[in-house]
């Protein structure tokens, strides 16, 4: 036993560098997801309206002009969560530059400082190379850009809630605020002066390049009545696309990882050379809810957590989450709660996958049996696999006890698992699934003698969540 421990716990660690280095690529391959609320008119570290205000009725282009080259730059979430803290933007850098947008600023006292660093500080007017922006030695203004660009191009995002009282984290669902069919143009979009095509672009025209030949940028920021030919929000998009792409094999990535989680479980368990079958499925069933229970709860806290004595460990405790705040519910804790809901949802239903795999196999492989026997071992009704089973409910239930302090909805989740279990179960065992083998009682003593301690750390938790002061 000790062996295959050992090996597990090896497996268990390549797999958590393998997760954490997938994350960080990922953080690396996208740009910064801003919450909206925090950075809008009454933003303590960054006021997105008075530096770039794109929802300006009189200055939108040379809101665009000024905010483009700054989108135009490569930056990454994981480059920008330098700035950030608990996933808001949090630093002092911008403050001087509150007020850039009506020449009004601590950097810029007047319209003069303003417009000359328009001319030949965002970008050389010799060399057309971008010159560093507000701040030349740091990427900040650079994230803030991305961050106010994001919730401009977000639809889903109510440009009037930047005041405050929106909590909603910017979601990703899709820009171009596109106007309603048969809306008119506004007349600002409608009186701005047409560029000529073969004039030069100006500095900032756009992260996509140029607006079509006869339109003015303004024009091609502003709504249409049937469709939406601006470019200005095509960087947004590309990123979005990116991110569902990304999105989509982590999770198929994070389905092959449990897939060889219960291969390995299994084959190691059955090295362990057990004396009954019920001691090889409690082997089985410990070593799956051990993994289930540090890739629901260690690894995500590892990875979010900002652990600042702690960051010098590669990959991990570099996170955007420093304490359970509200900001930690609005991140970190809703999203632990969608994933427990889709543990609910999906764990009963596992109980039909080898009933689906059967019925695929009678299908396809029954016309092709030559023997008798052949046709009985086509025609045997799978395994019911209680140590999976109970593996998942006693890891569901030791995670929903751990934060059921900080996401009480664990709790109703929890019990819609069960009723899914006994439902969904029963129907498989009565009707599909072959008679199960005797069993001694030692995985449910296993997974009872699990909650003792489990509601032990249920208490530690609490003490430390209930602790915070910003909730």
């Amino acid at each position: 036993k000790i062996c295959t421990n050992g090996a597990m716990l090896v497996f268990l660690v390549l797999q958590f560098i393998a997760v954490a280095y997938a994350t960080r690529g990922v953080e690396s391959a996208i740009n910064p997801e801003p919450q909206c609320s925090y950075i809008g008119a009454d933003g303590d570290f960054l006021n997105c309206p008075s530096i770039w205000d794109l929802d300006s009725e009189t200055d939108q282009q040379r809101a665009v002009a000024d905010i483009a080259p700054f989108v135009k730059q490569s930056v990454s979430q994981l480059l920008c969560s330098e700035y950030m803290v608990n996933g808001a933007f949090e630093s002092f850098a911008m403050l001087p530059y509150s007020g850039f947008a009506t020449n009004n600023c601590t950097a810029f006292p007047d319209a003069a400082a303003a417009d000359a660093f328009r001319e030949g500080g965002v970008v050389d007017p010799s060399t057309g190379a971008y010159a560093g922006g507000f701040v030349t030695d740091s990427v900040v203004d650079e994230c803030a850009a991305h961050l106010c660009y994001a919730c401009f191009c977000d639809e889903s995002y109510v440009a009037e809630k930047q005041g405050g009282g929106d909590e909603r984290r910017f979601d990703g669902k899709g820009g171009k605020k596109k106007q309603q069919e048969g809306a008119p143009v506004s007349d600002d979009a409608a009186n701005a002066p047409v560029r000529d095509a073969s004039s030069p672009a100006p500095n900032g025209a756009g992260p996509s390049g140029a607006p079509p030949e006869g339109r003015s940028l303004l024009q091609d920021l502003a709504p249409e009545p049937a469709y939406d030919a601006s470019t200005f929000c095509d960087e947004y998009d590309d990123d979005l696309r990116k991110s569902n792409a990304l999105a989509v094999a982590m999770i198929v990535f994070t389905l092959l990882i449990n897939i060889s989680l219960k291969g390995i479980s299994r084959g190691l368990s059955a090295a362990e050379r057990p004396h009954s079958f019920t001691e090889l499925e409690k082997s089985v069933c410990r070593k799956m809810s051990y993994s289930l229970m540090i890739n629901m709860v260690a690894l995500p806290l590892a990875l979010t957590a900002d652990v600042s004595k702690l960051s010098n460990i590669p990959f991990v405790f570099d996170g955007s989450h420093r304490d359970t705040d509200r900001r930690w519910y609005q991140g970190y804790s809703n999203k632990f709660s969608q994933l427990a809901l889709t543990n609910a949802i999906v764990y009963p239903i596992t109980s039909y996958a080898p009933v689906f795999k059967w019925f695929l196999k009678l299908l396809f492989t029954r016309n092709y049996a030559k023997t008798q026997y052949q046709l009985n071992v086509i025609y045997a009704p799978p395994q019911y696999d209680l140590a999976q089973r109970a593996a998942c409910f006693a890891g569901c239930l030791m995670y929903s006890l751990l934060f059921s302090s900080a996401v009480p909805l664990v709790y109703p989740y929890l019990c819609f698992m069960c009723v899914g279990f006994l439902i969904l179960d029963r129907v498989a065992l009565n009707r599909f699934m072959a008679t199960p083998p005797r069993y001694r009682g030692k995985i449910c003593a296993y997974v009872i003698h699990s909650v003792p301690a489990a509601v032990a750390a249920h208490f530690a938790i609490a003490v430390y969540v209930f602790g915070t002061r910003d909730l």
